[in-house]
């Protein structure tokens, strides 16, 4: 591939570890490469990059393309492979031909040196390729080398389904063969009339996986209601909640739910955060909060009774874009970004986080206070965990310039630490420390844990002059605050050539996804009980769309 002739458009937030690349102090990092001059075609590349900064595949000069046919195939999804590589999803937008517009999900398994193992690296391999439209994937491991890929399958317009959105799923071997519906159809996990899309999933700890997602009423009384669904899907294919014939809501009252992110419990159930937006005739209007509930593997809810979420972070100002990890305890700390909404301070942008245990009960402040994490007169954006070694959680975030400020316009990366009591252990708990913080503009990416309590994050560095060129980067930071490549001076820079960057999507790491938004506590404690749900029908299967 001739380097000159792409750009570079997403550092798409891909990095992943397994143990034996972890030991080696390898990981992966994957990219889309658009193609200079608006041709339309993207690709998708990789690069392995060495705990010391070094860049081990093609000498460190070049990318390994993962799937570079003459198409546009963006939004990868990666997870470890078990044996040091990894697999990747991602989606295949037809450029011409019969099947022009038309999106489909494919995958390919690479090596820890960066050899394509499915079709002798001659092709990816499709995963759902129906006559609906794939998008969006989401990719879990399956424990015995393989993966479960979940994608929103949208309605082609002009059809009796028109508008629909469903979520699917399939399996794919460590071999590459698709081992769900007979390997030509995926298995519908949620098929109703309502909009089920946003998809976040976890494995179940037995071969099978949790997925949660958004679902949207489009009729009835309570049409345009958004609401949290989940459904456990098992190692062979079967839907386990409710007799496979409904999903398990999760998150639901008269706000709108919104954004799940899901991490697993340790004990084959999950934890739920979500946002939750205030009704626009309410008195609560503009107001967004942030809930959490935890599912049992059976799929019962086991806070507040299940009569409600459990309220994370709910002041009167807009707390969203919430990412969690779990803490190895069976509860999960989770960070989002606070919107002041009124006084002094009012469009002002935090990270604040909380840490909230196995029955529920947050452990560091109450939800109308959360804890501070950064702060600063800068706008704090888009936070994104890692565990360090001792309990606690390494924070990152985006930091932007205030409008008509000096640095109006630039775009940094820092980190603050948070010990397991929620204490700051960064620079004395006064500010974070920056990773990345050049005049020009660094979005964040990923992050993986180095395996020495400190971290790795991969970042877009994007040039504010004439010259529009970005470049992909990365930077290790110690357990202690220390940037540890090029004496902290600079990052590491993955790139070559004349680039072009944008803002990046977070995947699962081995073990859950972090990566991809109040009013007073007595209000959502008052918040109703919607009367059950109807069971779900399904209003068509996988055969009427066309075989994968």
């Amino acid at each position: 591939m001739r380097v000159g002739a792409w750009v570079l458009a997403a550092v798409v937030g891909v990095m992943l570890t397994s143990a034996a690349a972890h030991a080696q102090g390898k990981a992966i990092v994957l990219f889309e490469l658009h193609e200079a001059g608006g041709g339309g075609n993207v690709n998708i590349v990789g690069q392995c990059l060495a705990g010391d900064g070094r860049l081990l595949w093609g000498g460190g000069e070049q990318y390994v393309g993962v799937a570079t046919a003459k198409i546009r195939e963006r939004s990868v999804v990666a997870v470890p492979d078990g044996a040091g590589g990894a697999i990747a999803a991602f989606e295949l937008e037809w450029l011409e031909g019969e099947n022009k517009g038309d999106v489909d999900i494919a995958a390919q398994r690479i090596s820890a040196d960066g050899q394509l193992l499915w079709n002798e690296g001659d092709r990816s391999t499709l995963v759902a390729s129906s006559k609906w439209r794939e998008r969006n994937p989401v990719i879990v491991p399956d424990g015995a080398g393989g993966a479960i890929i979940f994608v929103e399958q949208h309605a082609p317009p002009g059809s009796e389904y028109a508008g629909d959105i469903d979520v699917a799923a399939q399996r794919i071997s460590a071999d590459g063969k698709l081992l769900w519906g007979e390997g030509r159809k995926s298995v519908d996990v949620a098929s109703s009339p309502a909009l089920e899309r946003a998809v976040a999933a976890v494995p179940d700890g037995a071969g099978g996986a949790i997925a949660v997602f958004e679902f949207e009423r489009r009729d009835g009384e309570n049409k345009g209601d958004v609401d949290i669904a989940a459904q456990r899907i098992s190692a062979d294919g079967q839907l386990l909640w409710n007799e496979g014939r409904r999903s398990t809501l999760v998150g639901y009252s008269k706000w709108q739910e919104r954004k799940p992110v899901v991490v697993p419990d340790g004990k084959g159930g999950v934890i739920v955060f979500h946002e939750q937006w205030a009704p626009a005739d309410s008195r609560n209007a503009g107001d967004v909060d942030v809930a959490a509930q935890r599912l049992s593997p059976e799929g019962d809810l086991l806070w507040a009774n299940g009569e409600r979420s459990v309220d994370v972070g709910a002041t009167t100002q807009i707390e969203r874009n919430p990412v969690a990890i779990a803490d190895g305890q069976g509860g999960a700390f989770v960070a989002f970004e606070i919107e002041m909404r009124a006084g002094e301070y009012k469009g002002d942008v935090d990270i604040a986080a909380q840490h909230v245990d196995s029955d529920g009960n947050l452990q560091w402040r109450k939800a109308d206070d959360p804890r501070p994490v950064a702060s600063s007169k800068w706008l704090e954006r888009r936070p994104y965990l890692v565990r360090d070694r001792d309990g606690g959680v390494i924070i990152f975030h985006e930091q932007w310039a205030p409008a008509g400020s000096e640095n109006e316009g630039d775009v940094d990366i820092a980190a603050q630490r948070v010990s397991s009591l929620g204490q700051l252990l960064w620079a004395e708990g006064r500010k974070s420390i920056d990773v990345g913080s050049s005049r020009q503009i660094e979005r964040l990416a990923t992050a993986i844990p180095d395996g020495e309590g400190g971290a790795i994050a991969v970042f877009e560095f994007e040039m504010r002059g004439d010259d529009k060129s970005s470049s992909a980067v990365a930077q290790r930071i110690s357990a202690d605050g220390q940037l540890l490549w090029n004496e902290g001076q600079r990052s590491v820079f993955m790139p070559r050539g004349d680039w072009l960057g944008r803002a990046a999507i977070v995947v699962p790491t081995e073990t859950a996804p972090v990566v991809v938004q109040g009013p007073p506590a007595d209000v959502t404690a008052t918040r109703p009980r919607p009367a059950a749900a109807a069971p779900k029908k399904g209003h068509v299967d996988n055969k009427s769309k066309g075989e994968d």
